[in-house]
């Protein structure tokens, strides 16, 4: 028999013992709970397809799928098999739903911005038992455009020798909106065939050859996606950011402005104008921490002394317990740029306060060019045409 049947035998979905991950039996039955509650509340309030659940092999697999929202988290739950173990962020506060969820179910929790081995081995753990872990390669669900992935995945394939079962989410951006607007929207979830393992690799190209791995499974996940979701990505990847600082006197007759006051309306702050207007980015500021953050969400002027009070929490944000968010989600250029003006515009506010003058910061989005539509993209990208009717969210 040849390798590549070999290889396409071993992947067929084999019987094997069933595998349950070594939880606390408060987890076990929080996960049934929610599996029996959460998907009579999921047939209420959507319109859920799923797809090629048949792809799943009965033994250990990494079930790794594109990460739009938070509602990505409890599909986990309600629609993988049974027993699968998932994976938590523990980089900043969770909401209080977000901290019940998690730690109900027992999720394996992980520091995304640093190597977090402890994390790690838990999950290399759970794959050597023979179980199943689910994953998100692009590392978190803020906006990003196309082949923004991490290495993870392919990584825990690669020293467990595990296969990957890509998975289409199509339909939950901004799905919570909807939800409460009882609109029913319609989400697929797609199981793809299962990739076999990432090969080991040299020491030498291990890191690019990772790479490679894992933006190949990000290309088979987007060759599963329907329109409206592809074309999310391509107009997220299109986007700039304008952001700019207006200064209003406080008080009538008040002295023109002078040194870098009086510059302020050249400088360009467009890395925190990203960050602003990127609401899964920058909710774990204003939700999860509950940082002062309004003169960022609200485009109005506000006194330069509440003005500081945000642009001073920010900064030690970002320089404590978000250390190193900005350069694990948008790059580590960006992350420096962002830095300075940050370090601009606390510099300005407190200059604002001196002078009792009043600041908005106005961001501006715009697209370097038109968004193609689906199919172009789909050609542009080498990626299948969907001919099975499966556009399905809306």
């Amino acid at each position: 028999m040849s390798l590549t049947s070999d290889l396409a035998t071993s992947l067929k979905p084999q019987r094997a013992a069933r595998v349950i991950p070594e939880v606390s039996l408060r987890a076990w039955i929080m996960r049934r709970l929610y599996r029996s509650f959460g998907r009579v509340a999921v047939a209420l309030l959507t319109r859920t397809t799923v797809i090629g659940r048949e792809n799943i092999p009965e033994g250990p697999a990494l079930l790794a799928g594109n990460h739009f929202s938070s509602y990505d988290a409890p599909v986990i739950i309600m629609h993988y098999p049974f027993g699968i173990q998932s994976v938590g962020f523990a980089d900043f506060r969770k909401s209080w739903k977000a901290k019940f969820l998690y730690d109900s179910v027992d999720a394996i929790p992980i520091h995304r911005t640093s190597v977090d081995r402890k994390a790690m081995n838990a999950m290399i753990d759970v794959l050597k038992r023979g179980g199943k872990l689910a994953l998100y390669p692009e590392g978190g669900s803020w906006e990003k455009g196309f082949y923004d992935v991490k290495d993870g995945v392919a990584y825990l394939s690669m020293v467990t020798g595990v296969p990957i079962v890509p998975i289409a989410v199509n339909g939950t951006y901004d799905v919570w909106r909807r939800v409460c607007r009882l609109q029913r929207p319609r989400i697929t979830i797609e199981f793809g065939e299962p990739l076999p393992p990432v090969a080991s690799a040299d020491r030498k190209t291990r890191r690019q050859e990772l790479q490679q791995a894992s933006e190949d499974l990000m290309h088979t996940i987007y060759g599963m996606l329907d329109d409206d979701d592809l074309i999310h990505y391509a107009t997220i990847e299109r986007q700039c950011f304008t952001g700019r600082l207006e200064i209003q006197a406080g008080k009538r007759g008040a002295a023109p402005l002078a040194g870098e006051l009086a510059e302020a309306a050249d400088q360009r702050f467009d890395v925190l104008a990203e960050l602003f207007s990127k609401q899964n980015m920058f909710t774990p500021f204003h939700e999860h921490e509950r940082l002062p953050m309004k003169p960022f969400l609200k485009a109005r002027f506000f006194k330069a002394a509440d003005f500081k009070v945000s642009v001073d929490a920010l900064y030690e944000a970002l320089n404590g317990r978000f250390k190193g968010f900005l350069t694990y989600r948008i790059g580590e250029d960006k992350e420096e740029r962002g830095r300075v003006e940050i370090e601009t515009l606390k510099r300005l506010a407190d200059l604002a306060v001196e002078h009792d003058l009043k600041l908005r910061f106005t961001s501006e989005v715009w697209l370097t060019e038109p968004v193609p539509s689906a199919d172009e993209i789909r050609a542009q990208m080498g990626l299948p045409a969907r001919t099975d009717g499966a556009q399905l969210s809306g």
